[in-house]
């Protein structure tokens, strides 16, 4: 009997291709957990810290749970600007003076890991340091490294930083741990570009310079163009996080979103769509609305909307979002507001 004809053989390699699948999906839902983990940090620390302290912090949250994944003994990672200059970082040493660090950092950009990763915008994994050219020893240096992992933290084309795990055990990154840390890096790098929309200026901005006429819109006087001032920090815990297809299908949303229309998270996931939540004179608006955004006619969205709750009660709701590209596929991100 050939192996084509033998059923236990194809019953096997169905058994095999399902348990990777499953294996997939744990790493998967391990990296959606990093990221609600991540962001739910994120919305409480901005109630009481702002600028570099917020920042800062969110670096040590990221550090924090980028270990525990990994179980990396030491770890630094460096926020970067868009022309690529170190916005703020956190280094495995700990406090340095401001000159030592500049250029540990200079040196480690130019020749090590961290490097070779900025360049080649990829993950880089050193299975021992002592054979691998990549790897720098820094001058007093306190810890013995001998596995690394590198990992950038990539948006579209713009890097918006890079994480460095260490490990005194030579092999420590296993192709499971590496993997589960690429899948972990697209979601801090979502939770960071979420983070920089949030606060950007256009958001920050009156609402009255960007002012939409209502009477001037003929489609609708419920919907509008007109963008709002960005929530201040004290109501940053009344925003509900999402993101979608253009079709309106969830791949992610917070409790706070389910809240919001008065919804558990396993009974909002059940909808039809996101656009089931919106009064019937609403809907082809914000559809072509949001379709916009994926058309590239809009970078971002920031409109009002009827809502409508579990209970079929009516809701103000303040909806931001762009599109963003996640695994390959075109989405759409962003938070929204109750009244």
């Amino acid at each position: 009997m050939s192996n084509q004809d033998n059923p236990l053989m194809d019953a096997g390699k169905e058994l095999s291709t399902l348990r990777e699948e499953v294996a997939h999906l744990q790493q998967y839902k391990k990296a959606l957990d990093a990221n609600r983990e991540l962001m739910s940090n994120f919305i409480t620390m901005s109630q009481s810290a702002s600028g570099r302290l917020l920042t800062r912090a969110m670096l040590q949250q990221t550090l924090h749970i980028a270990t525990n994944l990994t179980q990396a003994e030491e770890s630094s990672i460096f926020l970067l600007e868009p022309n690529g200059v170190v916005q703020e970082s956190l280094l495995a040493r700990g406090a340095t003076m401001r000159e030592e660090k500049n250029t540990l950092i200079g040196q480690v950009l130019k020749e090590g890991l961290a490097g070779w990763v900025y360049q080649k915008r990829q993950l880089g994994v050193i299975v021992d340091t002592r054979i691998d050219s990549r790897w720098i020893n820094l001058p007093g240096q306190t810890y013995t490294t001998l596995s690394a992992l590198c990992v950038p933290l990539i948006r579209g084309r713009g890097l918006l930083g890079i994480i460095t795990l260490t490990h005194s055990e030579a092999a420590h990154f296993t192709p499971e741990i590496t993997e589960l840390m690429e899948i972990t890096a697209t979601q801090i790098a979502l939770v960071f570009d979420q983070m920089r929309f949030l606060l950007e200026k256009k958001l920050i901005q009156s609402s009255s310079a960007h002012a939409h006429d209502p009477s001037k819109d003929t489609q609708s006087q419920v919907l509008t163009a007109s963008i709002p001032p960005a929530p201040n920090s004290d109501r940053l815990s009344e925003l509900g996080v999402y993101i979608m297809t253009q079709d309106g299908i969830f791949i992610y949303a917070d409790p706070k979103f389910a809240e919001i229309f008065g919804y558990t998270l396993s009974e909002l996931v059940s909808l039809e769509s996101f656009f089931s939540l919106c009064v019937n004179d609403n809907r082809e608006l914000l559809k072509e609305r949001i379709g916009d955004c994926f058309r590239g006619k809009n970078p971002q969205l920031s409109v009002k909307f009827q809502g409508i709750g579990k209970n079929s009660h009516l809701i103000k709701i303040k909806l931001h979002g762009r599109k963003t590209k996640l695994f390959g596929k075109n989405l759409f991100i962003g938070f929204i507001q109750g009244n």
